[in-house]
């Protein structure tokens, strides 16, 4: 169960997110900008972050942008990356209790000299509800050559000299940035309906179909729950990790569930689904899920959505629910179009009621009670 504290965290992270901004951030880079431009190539830069004493950081949530492009790494770990300088990116990640490091590879493209820049602002959250931020200025340090291990936290960077800051936030050339606000709430807007590869002209033969999608957390975090809203044409019945979590037998409505995850290296989420009719007609798989780490409850989570990367079997292997169940050899589910697509439409949303009962046919499931639907 998530404590009082985390959830006062939470909130607060929720109230707060949507304020970070690049306002206090200045445009940095290396001591080899003239006239505006700079070399082409990629350079390293890094921050270095202490806690002040007596406070321990939870998480930290990221704005970043670089002109040309990223990619970024937290404590040695690759976050991600960005290759639209007018657009940041934002990511949410786990920290440690003490030292963190934030460290960036930022290459200037292109084929002679021009601008080049990185702008960062991180919100550090702490176990006390309170917050700090980062920006990118001069205490940022930076080389000139990208060293092997520079991301990890043991690399010494005390020969490193400190950033150029370039202009305030909204110095041309680049003036104004796209900043993503915080995520919105989990929808089933872009997800795609998917099924398997037996659809022709839009139809599919009846019959049970399986479907499963597995999710491997980054190095360090540890899912401890999921939002799940799904329905299927025409019925469901949907297990995570092996367990029951429930049913749905009308496809013009979705179902929403909160499920409380046991620790475990991955989440394997699998669908039994069954095109009930007697002839070939539509039949389709729809969801959108959202999964949370106790290192970082972001109020983003992991967001997967039906498409190509689930796996579909014209079958229904006896296991195909389970965790250790090797799907290896399924083909990838085919797309059969996005949220909204005929002859669906718009699909209500609604808690799931009821008690957890497998449809005709479906696995039983492991007997976990771990889900409770949405309220």
């Amino acid at each position: 169960m998530v404590s009082h504290l985390l959830y006062s965290v939470l909130a607060l992270f929720i109230a707060s997110a949507a304020a970070l901004d690049f306002g206090a951030s200045k445009w940095i880079w290396t001591n080899e900008v003239s006239g505006g431009n700079a070399p082409v190539g990629a350079r390293a830069f890094r921050k270095d972050f202490t806690a002040p004493l007596g406070k321990t950081p939870v998480q930290a949530d990221i704005i970043i942008t670089v002109d040309n492009s990223f990619s970024l790494y937290v404590n040695g770990a690759e976050v991600g990356g960005g290759g639209d300088f007018l657009k940041a990116e934002r990511f949410c990640v786990p920290l440690h209790p003490c030292l963190n490091v934030f460290a960036v590879t930022a290459v200037n493209g292109a084929t002679t000299p021009n601008p080049a820049g990185l702008l960062a602002a991180i919100l550090v959250t702490y176990s006390d509800g309170t917050t700090s931020t980062i920006v990118s200025d001069t205490t940022w340090r930076y080389s000139i050559s990208v060293p092997n291990g520079y991301e990890q936290l043991s690399f010494d960077d005390n020969s490193w000299a400190p950033s150029i800051a370039e202009g305030a936030y909204g110095v041309a050339p680049w003036g104004q940035i796209s900043i993503p606000s915080a995520p919105p709430a989990l929808s089933l807007t872009a997800a795609n309906w998917i099924w398997t590869n037996e659809v022709v002209n839009g139809n599919a033969p009846p019959g049970p179909r399986a479907f499963r999608r597995t999710y491997t957390p980054p190095p360090g975090q540890t899912p401890t729950s999921a939002t799940i809203i799904i329905v299927a044409d025409n019925e469901y019945s949907l297990y995570v990790n092996g367990v029951l979590i429930g049913s749905g037998t009308d496809f013009h409505t979705a179902q929403t569930y909160n499920v409380n995850l046991s620790p475990a290296s991955q989440v394997v989420i699998a669908v039994y689904a069954v095109n009930v009719d007697l002839v070939n007609n539509p039949a389709g798989l729809l969801a959108a899920v959202q999964i949370n780490t106790t290192e970082c409850n972001c109020v983003s989570g992991v967001l997967l959505v039906t498409d190509g990367g689930w796996k579909a079997s014209t079958g229904t292997p006896i296991g195909f629910q389970l965790p250790g169940f090797d799907d290896s050899r399924w083909p990838a589910a085919t797309v059969e179009g996005p949220y909204g697509l005929a002859p669906w439409g718009a699909v209500t949303v609604s808690p799931a009621a009821g008690p957890v009962n497998a449809i005709a046919g479906a696995p039983v499931g492991l007997a976990k009670a771990n889900s409770t639907s949405s309220s």
